[in-house]
């Protein structure tokens, strides 16, 4: 199956990973915690290169189409 886009990550978006890995790996002394969470937000992520539709619709609030989506509790957003 083709891949329709490719995820193009922002260096920002990169740091606040690692620095998460980091604070529940160091700080609260989880590395496997760490180490699960971050899988799980790149295998999310990556699921948008077969499924760039994916998501929450939140156009009426921005000028641009903006997606967002959850995953581990957590929220995330893409244009």
């Amino acid at each position: 199956m083709a891949r329709l886009i490719k995820i193009i990550y922002k260096h920002q978006a990169v740091l606040d990973i690692r620095q998460t890995q980091e604070y529940i790996a160091q700080t609260l002394g989880n590395k496997k915690a760490a180490q699960k969470l971050v899988a799980s937000i790149l295998k999310a992520i990556s699921l948008l290169e077969e499924n760039p539709m994916m998501g929450i619709s939140m156009e009426a609030r921005f000028e641009k189409n903006f997606y967002t989506f959850f995953c581990s509790r957590q929220a995330f957003g893409f244009l």
